[in-house]
């Protein structure tokens, strides 16, 4: 039997010391005896020894509870009150609980923990530069934009009727588009904030398709795109979700589907029964999206070619949005493509159906 293990409490660790220090005291007064020929009286030997051992055990115990222990539950307190919420103490600590091996791996783990939280902060902070940059490069085509045609205004006198309707009408069109980002970045705050709460009820999925498609029809004409629906659909799926932000959703997959899409293709919309939800997908035989940016399209202002993005009028934040929405719904979303092959986005949604 070990008298110290490897985990010793402060009686352990005094009974270990009187242990040491009586039997030291023993032996030098056997040795003194001895050298000096002298004659000692072995029970009073050993009543001595008792007394010293005792009285080391409550010197060492006295001393280990002030200076050492003491200062460790002060350590394990202050640790465990930082990884607490309200700074409680869960258990009692007693010096026979093991307090050397629990402090240990409380600071380890909170050594752990304080990385993890350095990490994500760093995480955080890349991101929130990121978002700032991307919210000023963003803002500033508009703002400059209104600026000149102003400018021109005012700086060159024009009587021209129809050359001040122009200036005007390029400076109402740049503000219009500063309204959209601003709105829209407004929308994304308040899903991320949880202060939108949609009210799911049934919704055909066909008819919510279909007024998503009577949306876009301008753009499909404009680029000669057919929407059509998979073959096999199910013109009776009903799906709980919030109709008009799910409206959203479609028209902003729809509408992403036909920028990137070449002249005369067609554009499929399908769905398809799982038990309690439906997987929606709708997929487009555009310029495809590379693997390594797939990660990545649901990020706010985030596009994978940025000229020809603003180009077609893309701003970054429509499947963003849509992810939002998807997630308040508790459902998911995500994309496959290929490089010249085309997009797929699909989604998940509750079945009406199943519930009934």
């Amino acid at each position: 039997m070990k008298l110290l293990n490897t985990n010793p409490s402060a009686s352990q660790l005094s009974l270990f010391g009187s242990f040491i220090i009586t039997i030291f005291v023993f032996i030098s007064v056997l040795l003194l005896t001895w050298l000096f020929n002298a004659r000692i009286n072995l029970f009073h030997l050993i009543c001595i020894s008792c007394c010293i051992s005792v009285a080391t055990f409550f010197v060492f115990f006295s001393l280990l509870e002030i200076f050492v222990y003491r200062k460790i539950k002060l350590i394990y307190k202050s640790i465990h009150q930082l990884k607490t919420k309200k700074g409680s103490i869960r258990t009692k600590i007693k010096n026979d609980d093991g307090i050397l091996s629990t402090v240990a791996l409380e600071v380890k783990d909170w050594a752990s923990q304080y990385l993890r939280d350095i990490e994500t902060l760093h995480k955080q902070e890349e991101y929130r530069r990121t978002f700032v940059s991307n919210v000023a490069h963003e803002l500033k085509t508009p703002i400059f934009s209104i600026q000149s045609y102003l400018q021109t205004l005012l700086d060159i006198p024009i009587t021209d009727e129809n050359q001040n309707n122009y200036f005007i009408n390029k400076a109402l069109d740049n503000s219009n588009r500063l309204e959209i980002i601003v709105n829209k970045l407004l929308q994304i705050s308040k899903y991320e904030a949880g202060d939108l709460l949609l009210e799911s009820q049934p919704t055909n999925l066909e008819l919510l398709c279909q007024k998503a498609i009577a949306l876009v029809q301008q753009a499909t004409l404009a680029k000669q795109i057919n929407i059509v629906f998979k073959q096999g659909n199910s013109s009776n799926c009903v799906v709980l979700c919030e109709p008009v932000a799910m409206l959203e959703v479609l028209e902003n997959i729809i509408t992403n589907a036909i920028k990137y899409s070449p002249k005369g293709t067609d554009i499929v919309i399908g769905w398809y029964n799982m038990d309690t939800l439906v997987l929606v997908e709708i997929m487009d035989h555009g310029i495809g999206i590379e693997a390594k940016n797939l990660p990545f399209i649901f990020d706010r202002f985030y596009r994978v070619d940025h000229d020809r993005s603003r180009q077609k009028g893309g701003n970054g934040l429509g499947l963003s949005i849509c992810k939002h929405i998807i997630e308040a719904h508790q459902q998911t979303i995500h994309a496959r493509s290929a490089i010249g092959q085309g997009t797929t986005i699909s989604f998940t949604l509750q079945s009406a159906t199943a519930l009934s």
